[in-house]
């Protein structure tokens, strides 16, 4: 891939990732849940949401911190995924499966 790919401190691109799928995990399986108690809807909005969230922030970031700006654009889509779809399990279900959101 290049010297410029070889070049990147993958470590810190890593723990940037990590951090996103920390907090998804923290949530709880609110997707899921959503699927089958019939609102799957709700869950594609958020999924839907997540890539749009995904696509500009990556369009804005890539190209000012590169491969640094994709890590944050993933791992800040990941969690706004993650924050949505559990107000969407306690709005709509009346289920707080996450340990960090107490209520809404």
């Amino acid at each position: 891939f290049g010297t410029e790919f070889a070049g990147q401190d993958a470590s810190t691109l890593l723990a940037t990732l990590t951090i996103g799928q920390l907090i998804l995990s923290t949530a709880g399986p609110v997707g899921l849940l959503l699927v089958m108690c019939g609102r799957e809807q709700y869950a594609a909005r958020a999924i839907t949401g997540g890539a749009i969230i995904n696509i500009v922030l990556n369009s804005i970031l890539i190209p000012v911190m590169g491969s640094k700006g994709a890590a944050l654009a993933t791992a800040s889509s990941t969690i706004a995924l993650a924050l949505v779809l559990v107000y969407f399990s306690i709005t709509l279900l009346k289920i707080n499966p996450s340990i960090i959101v107490k209520s809404i």
